[in-house]
């Protein structure tokens, strides 16, 4: 967007990171004079963000609470005064202590902590646990003498505050903080431990210093202090916002939740996209999940993951890290004498740890969680490993100590510990926690998994002095807080092994997610667009082909496979299964980091079943002269074949959940494939007949009468002969009384017993394991004009010719309707106009997949209007793994797309953003059959057509998508973009800006700008040219063009009518009104002489003046060879010259309310040059024009 200023049109397209072609319309009368909001344009402001990590940062500081308390007891322990305030505790009673505070965390956080943060919300949790830390450090300090109780009391007070802030604290960082910002911001949760620590420290460190002077103020002044860091909280709180989830959760409180997100989100597009994505993850959650405590044990997925991450809280403690934030005074009395030594070192060491933690901020993100974990236990080992070695082979000084170059040595193990573990098992531990666990029971998991730290933590602390008194240094080795590689390695290892070689903690079951439009396929938590294929049906049988066949598939950026499993497959004999191949396909996969969809050949296809014919009776054809022929599939009126077929499909799906749960390679599930009957247009068995016979299910009739109004068009088209008898009151009407003899009857019939069919099928997967789960359509042939493909390809025009019953357009609501466990019927796309299919199996707003089409070039080409227009999960050309890459035409259309495809998913979350095209080649007569383009996008309208290259048309395909105000971005090949502004004062709307782009980033879509394209490519500022997939240039011109074009961005710019007036004086002439009084003003005729332009020194004046006149109601008459824009007013003359006649009877019937008399005076304008040459009205012309 830019504006115009003494200085020209400076642009803010400035850091904004945008993929691909982008163009940017700009208006020169609008200022931007800041960068929030001007218009409809809206960027990015920092200070939203600023306050969206301050909000964060608060909560994280509630851990700093539960690190101040947990090194101010390891201090306050050494002191003198204390021991004898409270009789010198010792064993078992000094464990006690530390340990109460653990015990009520421990029970809080299980049982409490959920149902209070989840009723009162996150910061309800936080406020309320930082009062009752107010509470506890206030008895502390104020405990009487000899009164070991109240001291205790004001622990478990602590405690319950620990538990409540410990599970409020990460769910709201987790829920307030963007996805890009949360690993970085939960970092901030263990920085602020150790900042706890580092108070605590430096605290008794200084106190320690006036021992003497202070007395028992000496460790109650440190006890005293841990008030403050509560009461600050308590008094930020009220300043921050309430989690936007919790406000849709409870209520659906759309508007605040909405307030909040625009205070803490940079734009509305972002507030708008997380407000949708909110509500949809918690309306799946609520119909997949349980919220309750019972819901963590009872779903698998969420069991598994509550153990998981039980385990790694566990190991954190496992360390020795607790004991050491506990005892270290205790353990450093065996290296050092002097108190004011041990508090110093430990006060360095909290100092460390603030510094080392703040590793993980930057880490994390960068390196990944599981890459942290890993290197920071094998550090710790090592140090740990070191300290007894030390301790045990060297000598004791008389005082019980050691040497100071050998103490030296033994504290510096525990600086490297922290080093390690502080970035690693110390913050990613807290990471992963708050972000694996769905909203329905996050609060109930995050409560419970860190409370594992306490249960654990608690086992150690408690027994750790009494076994510490007996063993001293031997301790470190075997059970102390510095745990030798026996307890490091092992235990460490072990828990990694588990949890990243069963699941990766961030996936979740892919889901579909309902957008306005349409529906986005959501894996592993993000949405994922299919840059698919789908292999030949034999391929998924043999291991040792698709050894050869992956790395093909990733050499054509592909990352989701279609195979097929067929029931013989899986299971050769009744009751024997064997799934050993398909477990090979899945590894396989998961070895080429690949999806995979499988497509389950059932009843239709193969299988045991159909060498018995009498259990599992043929479908009957009828044929010539009455005969009946048994057909090659099962009839669908037995039961025997439906309870075959859910049985080996309730295996299938039970052992893929088995296998693949948590992992998700497998992200989709077709139900059977191009269900239908060939060869009759129903079946005429005994079982069909008699259902055929007998009444039309009442649910069947009602649902046509009550949906009549949006049923799809092909099939209204059918019933409409029919309609007055649907809602007739007999309610005994056979299929042939109702709707009729013939073959679309038949259709109906058949199309409802398979949809309920193939329904009750997919239920028994679903109610195991929820994936998304469709089935495929062979398409009819529409007209014979449109079928450009083999007849096997698909085809026939009537039921029976193509299979009769399957999901076509004809009947495809009855499948929508009673098959509604399926999530959307998917058609296989080699037939007819492809855009029309698509637009037809987006009815009702369901997703569009093709799981099938063309794999030749113009299929290739094809696929950018199913993305593109359609909003496509993907697309899948079949058999491509027969083509080698480099002959393959989706090679570079997928590479393509592969580097975008987070731009184009962003894109289609928004209704109306985008269009897909593609432009075929040209036809052997040289004729153009393909039609520009024209779309209206916020205040312009676009022109999209074939790009000409020195006269050589080429195909062409892409994407144009409209990012905000006068943005677009362009992806693709062989096409050109001029735009157009709507606004009635813009006379001219010209390119400001093209940049061309590469991709830096593909999983967030971040461009970098390659080049600054102008001249030729932008036709001297009139579109946004897009290089053919075979350009020439005659030989003139040599010009390097990518096999895959990078993307570009362009700029357009608008001038004002009044500037533009500023420069051409337009002189309408007074005349005579009707009434005979003053003179009135006439519309102006301009007639634009093609020379005289090309002379005239400004570029484009042409554009200026016509809209300049058009948009005053002018009329505007040109000339043929003026080039001008064909647009609405604008007439074109074939010559110089036009009659007076014309004037006076074609003008007015082609502008009725256009008034022209005798009287009245025009004004005729041939620019020539510099000069404007006047010629009076009445001088001869030509009889013949015509209309642009």
């Amino acid at each position: 967007m830019a504006h115009g200023d003494e200085g020209g049109l400076p642009t803010l397209w400035g850091d904004k990171k945008i993929s691909g072609y982008c163009s940017t319309f700009v208006r020169c009368y609008v200022p931007i004079l800041d960068n929030r909001r001007v218009g409809k344009t809206r960027v990015n402001v920092p200070n939203l963000w600023v306050g969206n990590k301050y909000a964060a940062m608060v909560a994280a500081s509630c851990e700093t609470l539960i690190g101040f308390d947990g090194a101010v007891f390891n201090a306050i322990q050494g002191n003198s005064y204390w021991l004898e305030w409270f009789n010198t505790p010792t064993g078992n009673l000094l464990g006690s202590i530390n340990t109460s505070s653990a015990i009520s965390a421990i029970i809080v956080g299980w049982f409490f902590a959920s149902p209070i943060t989840n009723y009162l919300g996150r910061r309800w949790g936080m406020a309320i646990g930082a009062f009752f830390a107010v509470v506890g450090a206030l008895l502390q300090t104020f405990s009487p003498h000899h009164n070991l109780a109240c001291f205790i009391a004001g622990r478990v007070i602590l405690g319950v505050a620990q538990g409540l802030v410990a599970c409020a604290g990460p769910v709201y960082i987790g829920e307030i903080t963007p996805a890009e910002l949360r690993g970085t911001m939960m970092s901030f949760w263990q920085t602020n431990y150790s900042v706890g620590a580092f108070i605590a420290f430096w605290a008794n460190y200084a106190c320690s210093k006036h021992q003497e002077s202070l007395g028992e103020w000496g460790w109650k002044l440190v006890v005293l202090l841990q008030f403050v860091i509560p009461a600050l909280i308590l008094i930020q709180l009220p300043f921050c916002p309430e989690s936007p989830r919790w406000y849709i959760q409870h209520g659906n409180q759309l508007e605040r939740a909405q307030d909040v997100l625009r205070s803490i989100r940079d734009t509305e597009e972002e507030v708008q996209t997380e407000l949708l994505n909110i509500r949809e993850a918690i309306l799946f959650e609520q119909e997949a999940f349980s919220n309750s405590y019972w819901a963590l044990w009872k779903d698998k997925s969420v069991r598994k993951r509550l153990i998981l991450v039980g385990l790694i809280n566990v190991g954190q403690q496992v360390t020795g890290q607790s004991t050491l934030a506990q005892y270290s005074s205790t353990v450093y009395k065996k290296v050092w004498s002097s108190s004011n030594t041990i508090n110093l070192i430990n006060a360095i060491n909290a100092t460390c740890a603030i510094l080392f933690t703040l590793n993980a901020t930057w880490t994390v993100d960068r390196f990944g969680r599981r890459f942290l974990l890993i290197v920071g236990a094998a550090g710790m080992a090592i140090a740990m490993m070191i300290v007894p070695i030390i301790g045990l082979t060297t000598p004791n000084t008389p005082t019980g100590g050691k040497t100071e170059p050998v103490g030296i040595a033994i504290v510096a193990m525990p600086f490297v510990f922290i080093f390690f573990y502080k970035p690693s098992w110390g913050a990613v531990v807290w990471i992963v926690t708050s972000e694996v666990f769905s909203m329905n029971v996050r609060t109930q998991a995050v409560g419970m998994c860190t409370q594992m730290q306490n249960i654990a933590g608690s086992i150690f602390n408690q027994f750790f002095p009494t076994f510490y008194a007996n063993c001293g240094l031997l301790g470190f080795e075997e059970h102390g807080p510095f745990t030798s590689s026996s307890l490091i390695i092992r235990p460490v290892t072990s828990l990694l092994l588990i949890i990243y070689s069963r699941i990766k903690m961030s996936n979740i079951l892919p889901y579909l997610r309902k957008l306005e439009a349409s529906q986005q396929l959501i894996v592993n938590g993000k949405p994922y667009l299919i840059i698919g294929a789908e292999l030949q049906n034999s391929s998924f049988t043999s291991t040792d082909y698709m050894n050869g066949v992956w790395p093909k598939l990733v050499a054509r950026h592909i990352n989701t496979v279609l195979g097929c499993v067929t029931w013989e497959m899986v299971e050769p004999t009744e009751g024997s299964f064997d799934f050993s191949v398909l477990d090979s396909m899945i590894k396989g996969a998961r070895k080429h980091n690949l999806h995979l969809t499988l497509l389950w050949f059932g009843s239709f296809k193969n299988g045991w079943v159909k060498q018995n014919s009498r259990r599992f009776p043929r479908a009957k054809l009828r044929k010539a002269r009455g005969e009946v022929q048994a057909g090659d599939v099962l009839s669908i009126f037995y039961p025997e074949a439906l309870e075959a077929d859910s049985n080996a499909f309730r295996r299938f799906i039970t052992h893929l959940k088995e296998i693949d749960e948590g992992i998700y390679t497998v992200i989709m599930v077709q139900v059977q494939n191009e269900v239908g009957l060939l060869g009759d247009s129903r079946d005429a068995g005994p079982a069909a007949n008699a259902k055929f016979s007998g009444s039309v299910p009442e649910e069947f009739l009602n649902f046509l009468v009550d949906d009549w109004d949006s049923l799809n068009a092909d099939l209204r088209y059918h019933l409409n002969p029919v309609e007055s008898k649907l809602a007739s009151k007999n309610h005994t009407r056979s299929w042939e009384e109702v709707f009729g003899e013939g073959p679309r009857t038949d259709e109906l019939f058949m199309a409802y017993h398979y949809a309920q069919y193939v329904d009750q099928i997919t239920a028994v997967g679903k109610k195991i394991y929820p994936l998304p789960m469709f089935t495929n359509v062979w398409q009819p042939r529409l007209s014979p004009e449109d079928d450009t493909s083999p007849a096997i390809a698909g085809g026939g025009s009537i039921p029976g010719v193509y299979p009769s019953g399957g999901a076509t357009s004809n009947v495809l609501d009855i499948w929508q309707r009673f098959a509604p466990n399926l999530d959307f019927i998917a058609p296989d796309i080699y037939l007819n106009d492809y855009e029309v299919t698509c637009n037809k199996y987006c009815h009702r707003n369901q997703p569009l997949f093709i799981p099938e089409q063309r794999r030749d070039a113009f299929g290739a080409r094809c696929i950018w209007v199913a993305i593109g227009s359609c909003n496509a999960l993907g697309v899948a050309p079949f058999g491509i793994d027969t083509v080698e890459p480099e002959n393959c035409p989706f090679t570079m259309h997928y590479a393509l797309l592969d580097s975008v495809s987070e731009l184009v998913l962003e894109a289609q979350r928004k209704v109306g953003t985008s269009v897909g095209f593609y432009f075929d080649d040209i036809q052997s007569d040289r004729t153009d059959p393909a039609k520009p383009i024209i779309k209206h996008f916020g205040d312009y309208e676009i022109t999209i057509k074939r790009s000409f290259v020195f006269g050589k048309p080429a195909a062409a395909s892409g994407i144009v998508i409209y990012l905000e105000g006068s943005k677009f971005l362009l992806i693709g090949w062989g096409f050109e973009v001029r735009g157009r502004s709507l606004s009635p004062t813009a006379v001219f709307t010209g390119i400001l800006k093209f940049e061309e782009k590469w991709v830096v980033n593909k999983e967030t879509g971040e461009l970098k700008t390659q080049r600054v394209l102008n001249g030729d490519e932008t036709r001297s500022g009139l579109a946004a040219v897009m290089p053919s997939e075979d350009p020439d240039y005659g030989g003139y011109l040599a010009t390097m063009i990518p096999q895959i074009p990078p993307p570009r961005t362009f700029t357009y710019h608008e001038v004002d009518s009044m500037k533009l007036l500023a420069d051409i004086y337009f002189n309408p002439i007074q005349g005579e009104s009707a009434e005979g009084g003053e003179k009135s003003w006439r519309p102006a005729m301009f007639y634009l002489y093609g020379g005289g332009l090309v002379e005239f020194n400004r570029k484009h004046i042409s554009a200026y003046l016509i809209q300049a006149c058009l948009s005053r109601n002018w009329v505007v008459i040109g000339v043929d060879y003026c080039s001008l824009p064909q647009v609405s007013g604008l007439y074109i003359l074939d010559d110089i010259t036009a009659a007076w006649s014309w004037v006076h009877n074609a003008l007015p019937s082609a502008i009725p309310d256009l008034n022209i008399d005798e009287e009245s005076q025009w004004l005729a304008t041939v620019l020539v040059g510099a000069n404007q040459t006047f010629y009076e009205p009445h001088k001869p012309f030509p009889q013949y024009c015509h209309t642009a």
